[in-house]
């Protein structure tokens, strides 16, 4: 192939591309009609979003237009350029200040231990690489194989039959969408029924880590989740302070009225008990997988 051939071949794939972008339909408002998640259902032009990427860190940014071809919200992330995100019914954790709960069929996510899930869903995270301790699982009524990954990253999604034990697995293109290759989890963004005994893995791999999630029908997923602790709200807000690094625990501990941050200390006390901190063979004070939900 001849060198002007081949930018040719280039300028027209990259017109295509300005194309497809061009007609997509772009509003300020979203259609009336449910989306599945009432977070999602709230966004509105102006509304300051959370997001949460593939890696499990969680950004704000504004919403600016609805993309009605994608279902997505395109937000501005900040910045001196005003840094593009977006908004899709399965990364959107809190808006306006609302932000999710833990319970099932509430739209939020609840973090389980991988040990105390059925064994083909563990079979199948390891499959697909998957090797932290806990994982955080919501409830959902539909699903999309649609996902994001950045450089050096791949989308997949793995399907479960918990009556068979059996599964597959998926995978997106290495860097995400590009105009080369047309792979599901990268593209298909419509949504299907989930239907009762099948659970959804979603997430991405690659060099930066594996990061999933879990998603399964109301009436699969109450087995799957593990029994609350109630707690005082001192209690609850004890946790909420742990959650800040241990250099600034003990401010947080004072300026909530919580006493001294310590060993000593009845609420930590209590919450040690209570199986919702940890402390290392050094003393570091650590939040369980049951911590993390009683204080999200």
């Amino acid at each position: 192939m001849r060198l002007n051939d081949r930018k040719n071949i280039v300028a027209a794939l990259r017109a295509a591309a300005t194309a497809l972008t061009a007609n997509d339909r772009l509003s300020d408002r979203k259609p009336a009609g449910g989306s599945g998640n009432a977070l999602f259902d709230q966004i509105k032009s102006g509304s300051r979003v959370t997001i949460r990427t593939p890696q499990g860190q969680e950004r704000r940014g504004k919403a600016v237009m609805y993309n009605r071809q994608h279902n997505i919200w395109v937000l501005n992330m900040g910045g001196p350029s005003g840094t593009p995100g977006e908004a899709n019914v399965r990364n959107v954790v809190k808006v306006s200040g609302s932000a999710t709960k833990t319970s099932a069929g509430s739209g939020g996510y609840t973090t389980v231990l991988v040990k105390e899930l059925p064994l083909p869903v563990q079979k199948a995270l390891k499959s697909v690489g998957y090797r932290r301790r806990d994982i955080e699982i919501k409830s959902a009524t539909t699903f999309s194989r649609q996902s994001y990954a950045n450089d050096g990253m791949r989308a997949y999604n793995t399907f479960v039959n918990l009556y068979t034990g059996r599964f597959e697995t998926e995978y997106g293109s290495w860097g995400g969408a590009n105009i080369f290759e047309e792979k599901g989890p990268d593209r298909d963004s419509r949504e299907r029924p989930l239907p009762e005994g099948v659970v959804h893995i979603k997430g991405t791999s690659g060099g930066r880590g594996n990061f999933a999630w879990i998603y399964a029908n109301p009436k699969t997923i109450t087995p799957l989740l593990p029994a609350t602790t109630d707690l005082s709200e001192d209690e609850l807000k004890a946790l909420e302070a742990l959650r800040y690094k241990a250099s600034y625990r003990a401010d947080h501990f004072r300026e909530n009225g919580l006493g001294r941050y310590n060993m000593d200390n009845p609420l930590i006390q209590s919450l040690l008990a209570k199986k919702m901190l940890q402390v290392n063979s050094a003393g570091a004070i650590s939040i369980t997988t049951a911590g993390k939900n009683a204080r999200s």
